[in-house]
């Protein structure tokens, strides 16, 4: 099943839990001006209300019983370990 969470919205400890065998999109935008945005008739490109200049990259990442994995890394990118080892950060 696929589907289109807003991850990073809500209250803390609410919403769907994290578990291991997850795949999911993290797609930030970066903007210089204001943070609303419109989708375009297309259904798919989405702009800033202000039309001023962004900038969207997004990773895929999977949640694994160590914490996290990213799948999407360029050769010259590498996975951010804790001091303990473990990629990423999982909360039980």
């Amino acid at each position: 099943m696929i589907v289109g969470l807003p991850i990073g919205y809500g209250k803390p400890g609410t919403g769907v839990r994290l578990r291991e065998g997850m795949v999911f999109t993290i797609e930030p935008m970066i903007n210089r001006g204001t943070g609303k945005t419109v989708t375009k008739d297309d259904g798919w490109t989405v702009i800033t209300k202000d039309r001023k200049l962004s900038a969207q990259f997004e990773h895929t990442v999977a949640v694994t019983r160590s914490g996290v994995e990213v799948l999407t890394l360029r050769g010259n990118e590498r996975q951010l370990r804790e001091p303990s080892g473990r990629c990423g950060s999982m909360q039980s």
